[in-house]
């Protein structure tokens, strides 16, 4: 048996590895908020936590799988540093 999830389908006994108590998002929820403050108020490290998930290199280029969202960028929609 199956259950859909964020549109993939999941074995029914890993769906325990998917699911969050209330505490659990609420926690989660509060360290994403935080997060989102201290990279609007410090570029550098909204800088050093996009290289640091891959999404841009060192020199502030897009790293190779995201690539693809270079016509974002020369359009001024996904803004390099």
């Amino acid at each position: 048996m199956y259950q859909k999830i964020f549109l993939t389908f999941v074995p029914m006994n890993l769906v325990k590895y998917f699911i969050m108590t209330d505490q659990e998002r609420k926690e989660l929820l509060q360290y994403m908020k935080n997060a989102v403050k201290k990279m609007e108020a410090d570029k550098d490290y909204s800088r050093q936590m996009l290289v640091e998930i891959g999404l841009y290199s060192q020199d502030g280029t897009l790293t190779k799988p995201y690539k693809h969202l270079a016509p974002l960028q020369e359009s001024g929609v996904l803004r390099t540093f």
